[in-house]
C-alpha cells in the first residue's frame, strides 16, 4: 500500500493476479467485482478447495486421513469419534482429535452421515403477516402507472421485463419466444397484476417489436420507439440488473450456470430490487413489493442461504423404514416466499427445482462444482467469462453505455424508472404414447368415472391435460407452477406463454456428488403409516380407482395391474419375446425394422459401459420392446423407454401434454362441413422422435433386442457388455423416445411452435386448436399426438400447410377428398353439408372378442333393469373379467365419438369392471345384440342454424341402487347431438326437481365451454338456449333462493349458481315437454317407440 500513489491496498496472489482495495469514503476498503481484471472471479462461497489452502499441507493430509478413518469405523457420531481419539481408544492410531475438527472445517459433515441419520425436524411457526395498507397519497396521486417494458437475453435465455415509473416495479417472465401471442399475454397478464391491486396502467413504451399489440391492448396507450432505440426506463433497468447480475456471478465458483439458475438468478435480482424502498420511488418507507403486491416487510430470518450454496436437503421417503438416502445434494435458488422461510433449490440428481424447509449447508467441492457445469453442459449453456452475456436479440449485445455507474445507483435514472419481478412458467405434463385411439379409451373410461369434476374443470381446460401413469411430481412442488419472483397472491394475476419448461432436465441418471451405492427411493410414494382410510368403495370399484389414480398417485402394484389390462388385452399388443414366441421370424423382422428406423433417426447414441458407474447402470430406462397386431394383420414394432424410473424427478406441471378434447374435434367437424372446407387428414410418422431430448438419459437394452441392434448397425458390437448372463447395450436418448416422462411434451411444444412460428394461434379451450387466417378465411388445425387434420375452404391453402408440415417433419400420409379416417373414426364430409361418422371395425371388435354366440340382433342396447344389481349374481372369472373390462373400453370410446346411443348402457357398464358378475355379462351381451342389429347406423351432424346452439338436460330420480340419480345431456345445432354425456350423480337428492337442478349443474359447464370455444374459433353464438322438461327446476334456476319453498331449502347453494350463469352468460333457459325431451334417452334405458324417437 503506497497512499502517494493511490489510496487503496493492493493485494498480490500467487496466480501472480492483482487483487485492488480502494478505499471507501467512509475510510474502509472494498473489491469492485463489477470491474474486469486480472483475476477472473471472486468467490464469496465457501468451497472445499479454498477451505484446503487455509490449512498448511500435513493438516490437509491428516483431516483427509480423518474422514477415510471415520467411514472404516461406521459412521459413528462425531462427538463419539473424537472421544475415541482423544481417550486413545484406537491404538498405534496416529489421528488425533485436531485432525477430525479439521475434517469438518474443510469437508463439512460427512456427507453418507447426512443422508442416513438426518431426521425429520418439527415443523415451522407461521408468522403472520399483515400487508402494509396502501397510503393515501399513493390511491391519490400515483394509481395511473405508466409502464415500460422490452425484451432481454440473459446466457441466451429470453425474459420479458417491464417497470413502472414512479412506482419502480419491476417485473421479469422467461419467455418461450417472441411471438405476437407470447408477448401479447405477457403484457395482459402483467396488466391484470396491477388492476388487480387497484392500479391502471394508462400506456405502456415499448421499442417497435410490440407495436403489433396496439389494438389488442387498447385502450392502453402504446407509446414505441425508432428502431434503432430503446425506452431509456427499461434500458435502465436492464443495465441495473446486470450489474446486479454480474456481482452474484463473481461470487460464485461455477464457470457455467443452468437455465434454471439463470432464471432463478435473475428473478433473485429483480426481486431485491423490489424488496426495499427506491431511490426515487414515490415512498421513503414502503418497497415497490409492499406497494403493488401487498406484501409484509422482509423478515430477517428467511435470509439463510447464499444464492448457488450446496447443501443436503432433506428428503422424507416413505416408507420411513427402509435404507433410501435422508437427504440429497442441491444447490441453493432462492426463497419460496412462504412465510416458513423455506427455500427452493436445484436438485443436482436431476437439475429439478424442489422445494424444501430442512437443509444441512455443508462446503462446495469440486465434484459439486463439476455436476453443476455437467448439468449446464447437458443443456448447451457456454462458459461465463468475466460476466453474464445481455443481448438485446441473439448476437445482438447489449450496449452498457454508462456501465460503470455504481450498484448504489440503481434507480437513479430520473423520472421515467420502473420495476417488477413477475416470473411464471406453464405447466404442462405427459401423455404417455399408446396406440392411437384405444389410448383415448383407456382415458376415458378413467375420466367417465369422476365425470361430474372433470366438467366443472372444463371451463378451465382441465379436461385438456392427460396425466401420465408415471406422472408423480415432485412430492413438494407445491410452488412449481407459481411465479419464482412475486410474494402474497401475486401470483393468481400472473400467467406465462411459457411452452417450455421452468428449467431444461438433465438427468444422468446418478447423483455423483452422493456416495454411491446408496439405494435409491422407492418410485411410487408409498405411505405405511396408521392414517385412517378413506372409504371410496361407494364411489368407484378396486380397478377404477386404480384408473383414476393413475393420473395422481399409483402404487407399483395399481400400475402392474392396470398396464396389463390395458397393454395385454385394450391395445391388443405383446412384449417382443411372446411376440417372437407367437409369430417367429415375422416378429423379428418387424423389430428389426424399428430399431432401424430409431438408428436411422439418431434416436440414441452408444455408450461405453466402462465408463458408467454403478449407479447409472442401476438407474437406467429400461428398453420396452413391444409386438403390435394391427388391424390389418401386419404385424409392428415398437421400442419404447420404461419411464417409470424418473417419476418424482419432475414436477407434475412439467409431466403433463395437451391432448385434444373430443368436442372440439366434433366442433371442428361440424363447422368444416358447414362452411364447405376442403379437409386432409396426415399422420406425421415417428412424431416423438422428431423432438429433441433435452435432458442426459441413459437406456440400455436387452437380450434379442441386443442382437437386433448389432444386426442393425455393427458399430454398436464395441459397446455390448454382459449382466446376469445376457448381453446389454446402453444408449444415450438423444431423440424423445416414447415411453419418457417429458417425451410427449417435448413434442407438443415442438409441433405447436411450428404452428406458432407460421402466424397460427392456439385456442385457449383446446390448445391443440391452431387457427390462421389465410386469404380472409380461417385455416384449422387440429391435431391429437401425430394425428392431423387440416382444413380451408381453399385446397391450395391446406396443400401449403401440409407441405410447410413435411419440410420440418418429413413424408407424411395424407389423406384427401369428402372420406378420412381420422382417430379411428370413418368421417364422410357430405353434399348437403353435413358430416357423418362410422365407427364399424369397433363394433365388430366388440362382438368378436364377446367370445361366445351373441344372439339375434334388439331393439335396445339394455332392458329396463339396466341399473338393477343382484347381490347373488355370481362374480366373472378372472379371464372373462379382462374381456369384460377390454369390450367395455373400447365400446366406450365408441360411445363418445360415433354412436351416442350406447349412453347409458356403456357409462353404467364402467362402473362395473372391476366387479362383473354374470348379470353384468349377460347386460352386455344385450348391448352386442344391439350393435349386431344396428352395425350401419352412423352419427350425422349439421347445422340448421348456425348461431344457435340448444341443450337439452334431463336427470331420472334415484334410479341406481344406492338411490343416487341419473343424469343426460347432449347439444346440437340442429342436425345431430354431439356432447352427449350420461353421467351418474354424485349425491342423493330429495325429489326429482333436486335432481334435475342437480343435473343442470354437472352439465352447464359443457354448454358454457362449447360457447367459449367457438368464439374463440370467430364464431359468435347469438342464441343460446337451454331445454329443461320440469317447471319447478327452470323457476330455481332462473331465480335461485328466492324460489327455493319449504322441500328445497336445503339444497346446496353451489347449485344456486345457474342463476348467475343465467344472467351472465347469453344464455336462456326454456321448458321442454317431456315426449320432446331429447336427454332423456341418457338418463335410463328407454323401451319401444321412446327408445327408436
Amino acid at each position: 500500500m503506497d497512499t502517494a500513489i493511490e489510496p487503496a491496498l493492493c493485494v498480490h496472489r500467487p496466480s501472480g493476479s492483482l487483487m485492488k482495495f480502494r478505499e471507501f469514503t467512509n475510510g474502509l476498503y472494498y473489491y469492485d467485482t463489477t470491474l474486469p481484471s486480472s483475476f477472473p472471479a471472486v468467490t464469496l462461497l465457501t468451497t472445499v478447495a479454498d477451505l484446503s489452502r487455509r490449512f498448511p499441507r500435513h493438516e490437509v493430509e491428516g483431516a483427509e486421513a480423518t474422514r477415510a478413518l471415520y467411514i472404516l469405523l461406521g459412521r459413528s457420531l462425531q462427538r463419539d469419534f473424537e472421544r475415541i481419539l482423544d481417550d486413545n481408544l484406537l491404538h498405534n492410531c496416529p489421528i488425533t482429535s485436531a485432525d477430525a475438527k479439521h475434517a469438518v472445517t474443510i469437508f463439512g459433515p460427512d456427507t453418507a452421515t447426512l443422508k442416513g441419520k438426518t431426521t425429520k425436524g418439527a415443523s415451522r411457526h407461521v408468522p403472520s403477516a399483515i400487508p402494509t395498507p396502501l397510503p393515501t397519497f399513493i390511491k391519490e396521486h400515483h394509481t395511473e402507472v405508466p409502464l415500460a417494458v422490452d425484451v432481454f437475453y440473459v446466457q441466451g435465455v429470453p425474459f420479458l421485463h417491464t417497470i413502472s415509473r414512479k412506482l419502480l416495479f419491476r417485473t421479469i417472465s422467461p419467455i418461450a419466444n417472441r411471438s405476437k401471442g407470447t408477448l401479447l399475454m405477457e403484457v395482459q397478464a402483467i396488466v391484470r397484476l396491477y388492476q388487480s391491486k387497484g392500479f391502471s396502467v394508462v400506456n405502456i413504451h415499448a421499442d417497435g417489436e410490440f407495436e403489433c399489440l396496439c389494438h389488442e391492448i387498447a385502450p392502453i396507450a402504446l407509446n414505441t420507439t425508432a428502431a434503432d432505440d430503446h425506452v431509456g426506463d427499461i434500458e435502465r433497468s436492464i443495465r441495473t440488473i446486470k450489474e446486479r447480475l454480474r456481482a452474484l456471478i463473481h461470487g460464485l465458483p461455477y464457470r457455467k450456470l443452468t437455465i434454471l439458475m439463470i432464471r432463478e438468478m435473475v428473478a433473485f435480482v429483480v426481486r431485491m430490487l423490489n424488496l426495499f424502498p427506491a431511490t426515487n420511488g414515490v415512498s421513503v418507507t414502503m418497497s415497490p413489493r409492499e406497494i403493488v403486491a401487498g406484501g409484509p416487510k422482509p423478515n430477517f430470518n428467511n435470509f439463510k442461504l447464499e444464492f448457488g450454496s450446496y447443501v443436503q436437503v432433506f428428503e422424507e421417503n416413505l416408507p420411513t423404514n427402509t435404507m433410501s438416502p435422508r437427504t440429497t445434494g442441491a444447490i441453493t435458488l432462492n426463497h419460496t416466499r412462504n412465510l416458513q422461510g423455506d427455500y427452493a433449490f436445484m436438485s443436482l440428481a436431476t437439475g429439478a427445482r424442489i422445494t424444501r424447509h430442512q437443509w444441512t449447508q455443508l462446503p462446495i467441492s469440486d465434484e459439486v462444482i463439476a455436476r453443476v457445469e455437467q448439468l449446464a453442459t447437458a443443456q448447451g449453456q457456454k462458459i461465463i467469462r468475466g460476466g453474464p452475456t445481455l443481448e438485446w436479440r441473439p448476437n445482438i449485445p447489449f450496449d452498457d453505455m454508462d456501465d460503470d455507474d455504481d450498484d448504489n445507483n440503481d434507480d437513479e435514472s430520473g423520472p421515467d424508472d420502473n420495476p417488477d419481478d413477475h416470473v411464471s412458467e406453464a405447466a404442462p405434463v405427459e401423455q404417455e404414447y399408446a396406440d392411437e385411439a384405444l389410448e383415448s379409451a383407456t382415458n376415458e373410461l378413467a375420466d367417465h368415472l369422476n365425470e361430474g369434476n372433470i366438467l366443472n374443470n372444463k371451463l378451465n381446460g382441465g379436461d385438456h391435460w392427460q396425466n401420465s401413469p408415471d406422472d408423480d411430481s415432485e412430492e413438494d412442488e407445491s410452488d412449481s407452477d407459481a411465479v419464482y419472483e412475486t410474494d402474497c397472491d401475486v401470483e393468481d394475476h400472473i400467467s406465462s406463454s411459457e411452452q417450455d419448461q421452468e428449467s431444461i432436465r438433465t438427468i444422468t441418471i446418478e447423483e455423483t456428488v452422493e456416495t454411491q451405492g446408496a439405494n435409491n427411493a422407492p418410485s411410487g410414494p408409498y405411505n405405511l403409516r396408521p392414517t385412517r382410510r378413506r372409504a371410496y368403495e361407494h364411489l368407484y370399484r378396486d380397478f377404477e380407482v386404480s384408473l383414476c389414480q393413475l393420473t395422481h398417485a399409483a402404487t407399483q402394484e395399481q400400475i402392474r395391474d392396470t398396464h396389463r389390462y390395458l397393454v395385454g388385452h385394450v391395445m391388443t399388443q405383446m412384449t417382443a419375446a411372446a411376440g417372437i414366441r407367437k409369430h417367429g421370424e415375422e416378429a423379428v423382422q418387424a423389430l428389426f425394422k424399428e430399431l432401424a428406423q430409431l438408428d436411422e433417426k439418431d434416436v440414441f447414441a452408444p455408450l461405453d459401459p466402462t465408463k458408467l458407474t454403478r449407479a447409472q447402470r442401476r438407474q437406467a430406462l429400461r428398453a420396452v420392446n413391444l409386438i403390435k397386431e394391427k388391424r390389418n394383420g401386419l404385424l409392428k414394432g415398437r421400442t419404447c423407454a420404461d419411464g417409470s424410473i424418473q417419476r418424482g424427478l419432475y414436477p407434475k406441471s412439467e409431466t403433463a401434454s395437451p391432448t385434444l378434447s373430443n368436442d372440439a374435434v366434433m366442433l371442428s367437424l361440424i363447422v368444416d362441413a358447414h362452411e364447405g372446407r376442403d379437409v386432409a387428414v396426415a399422420d406425421v410418422v415417428g412424431a416423438y422422435l422428431n423432438a429433441k431430448m433435452r435432458d442426459f438419459v441413459i437406456m440400455k437394452l436387452t437380450g434379442a433386442a441386443v442382437d437386433i441392434m448389432c444386426q442393425v448397425n455393427p458399430k454398436y458390437h464395441d459397446y455390448v457388455t454382459q449382466e446376469k448372463g445376457q448381453p446389454v447395450l446402453y444408449v444415450q436418448l438423444t431423440r424423445a423416445l416414447y415411453g419418457c416422462i417429458t417425451s410427449a411434451l417435448l413434442w407438443y411444444e415442438l409441433f405447436a411452435s411450428t404452428f406458432q412460428e407460421q402466424g397460427f394461434t392456439l385456442n385457449p379451450y383446446d390448445p391443440c386448436v391452431a387457427n390462421r387466417l389465410i386469404n380472409d378465411k380461417q385455416c384449422t388445425v387440429v391435431w391429437y399426438v401425430d394425428d392431423n387434420k387440416i382444413s380451408h375452404v381453399d385446397p391450395a391453402v391446406v396443400t401449403t400447410v401440409v407441405e410447410t408440415i413435411e419440410r420440418k417433419f418429413g413424408k407424411m400420409t395424407v389423406s384427401r377428398g369428402k372420406q378420412h379416417s381420422f382417430l379411428g373414426m370413418n368421417i364422410t364430409f357430405n353434399p348437403d353439408r353435413s358430416v357423418t361418422i362410422h365407427m364399424p371395425t369397433y363394433l365388430d371388435e366388440a362382438i368378436n372378442a364377446f367370445g361366445e354366440d351373441v344372439g339375434g340382433p334388439v331393439a335396445t342396447p339394455a332392458t329396463k333393469e339396466l341399473f338393477d344389481e343382484s347381490p347373488t349374481s355370481p362374480p366373472l372369472a378372472p379371464a372373462k373379467q379382462e374381456r369384460f373390462h377390454s369390450i367395455v373400453a373400447k365400446l366406450l370410446y365408441v360411445a363418445h365419438r360415433g354412436r351416442p346411443d350406447l349412453q347409458p348402457t356403456i357409462p353404467y357398464l364402467c362402473t362395473r369392471v372391476a366387479h362383473s358378475t354374470a348379470q353384468d355379462w349377460e347386460k352386455l351381451r344385450r348391448l352386442l345384440r344391439y350393435l349386431k342389429g344396428t352395425r350401419k347406423l352412423t352419427l350425422t351432424l349439421g347445422v340448421d342454424q348456425f348461431l344457435t346452439l340448444q341443450t337439452w338436460v334431463d336427470a331420472s330420480y334415484a334410479v341406481h341402487a344406492d338411490a343416487k340419480s341419473h343424469t343426460g345431456g347432449a347439444t346440437s345445432f340442429g342436425r345431430g347431438a354431439f356432447c352427449c354425456k350420461s353421467i351418474k350423480q354424485n349425491l342423493n337428492t330429495k325429489s326429482s326437481t333436486e335432481a334435475e337442478l342437480v343435473g343442470i349443474s354437472d352439465y352447464l359447464p359443457n354448454t358454457i365451454w362449447v360457447r367459449m370455444f367457438l368464439e374463440a374459433q370467430g364464431h359468435t353464438i347469438n342464441n343460446n338456449v337451454l331445454l329443461q322438461d320440469n317447471q319447478s327446476a327452470i323457476h330455481l334456476a332462473r331465480h335461485g333462493r328466492a324460489s327455493a319453498g319449504q322441500k328445497s331449502r336445503h339444497i346446496d347453494i353451489r347449485y344456486f349458481f345457474i342463476k348467475d350463469r343465467l344472467q351472465s352468460e347469453p344464455l336462456k333457459i326454456e321448458h321442454c315437454p317431456t315426449l320432446a325431451m331429447l336427454a332423456d334417452f341418457f338418463t335410463k334405458p328407454l323401451q319401444g317407440a321412446f327408445s327408436a324417437k
